[in-house]
C-alpha cells in the first residue's frame, strides 16, 4: 500500500505498461462514505478526521494531482495507457 505521490519510491523507473486511476475529485465523492464508512464503523475510525487528510483539500488539491501526475510519468513506459475515470459532478 502506497500514496500516489510517492509513486517513485515504490516502483522503478519506466516499468509500468498500464495505468488505470480514478482520481479524487475535489467536492465530488466523499470518499469516507458508502460502503468504506462501514469498514470506518467496523473499526471504530473517526472518519471525520480522516477526511481532512485526503488529497481533497482546497488548499493543497492542485499541486497533490500534480505532484500525482508527475509520479506516474516517471514510473510508466513511454507507451504507456493511461486511463483517468472521470466523474460529472453535479453543481
Amino acid at each position: 500500500m502506497g500514496d500516489t505521490r510517492q509513486l517513485s519510491k515504490l516502483i522503478p523507473p519506466k516499468s509500468v505498461d498500464i495505468v488505470y486511476t480514478s482520481p479524487p475529485y475535489f467536492d465530488c465523492l466523499d470518499y469516507t462514505s458508502y460502503y468504506t464508512r462501514i469498514v470506518h464503523h467496523v473499526f471504530e475510525n473517526d472518519f471525520e478526521r480522516i477526511k481532512t487528510g485526503l488529497i481533497q483539500n482546497r488548499a493543497t488539491y492542485e499541486q497533490d494531482m500534480i505532484t500525482c501526475l508527475t509520479e506516474i510519468e516517471k514510473v510508466t513506459t513511454d507507451d504507456a495507457i493511461i486511463i483517468f475515470v472521470v466523474v460529472a459532478c453535479p453543481q
